[in-house]
């Protein structure tokens, strides 16, 4: 965890929409809280590397991450970072609109701490918040009402 008690949350998703509704839904509960967007897992890998014009960067205390993603897909990321114990400390959520049982299960296989179908509501998009705090990530929450 970062030293000034807020979270460092990457989001890796190319669609605008979605990762807009991820901003409502930590604006709406009140989480002070950086997110960093990286459009590609190749950004991402950037930013986890800490290289190619990404070198301030802070390291993710918990990456969101879609699986359809233009040049490499979200299964090849979890790939790529699997075995580089720098990053076996940040919980890896996969969201994803796939409902296939066999992109549930390889992406368990390749480390995913949770795998959540991407909701078709604004509503039901706001269950991320819960999902942060069960990675054992402390979010700075604003709001008296949210425990």
């Amino acid at each position: 965890m970062n030293t000034n008690n807020l979270a460092n949350i990457l989001v890796i998703e190319d669609n605008e929409g979605d990762v807009d509704l991820m901003r409502l839904s930590f604006e709406d509960a009140k989480i002070k809280n950086t997110i960093t967007v990286a459009e590609d897992a190749e950004i991402a890998l950037d930013i986890l590397h800490k290289r190619n014009g990404r070198e301030d960067s802070p390291k993710p205390d918990v990456i969101f991450l879609d699986l359809n993603l233009p040049k490499m897909s979200g299964h090849e990321f979890l790939e790529q970072i699997q075995h580089d114990e720098k990053f076996n400390d940040i919980p890896v959520v996969v969201l994803s609109s796939s409902v296939s049982d066999s992109d549930i299960l390889t992406s368990h296989s390749l480390n995913a701490h949770r795998y959540m179908v991407k909701p078709i509501t604004a509503e039901k998009f706001f269950g991320i918040i819960a999902t942060v705090e069960k990675c054992n990530v402390s979010v700075v929450v604003d709001n008296p009402d949210r425990g």
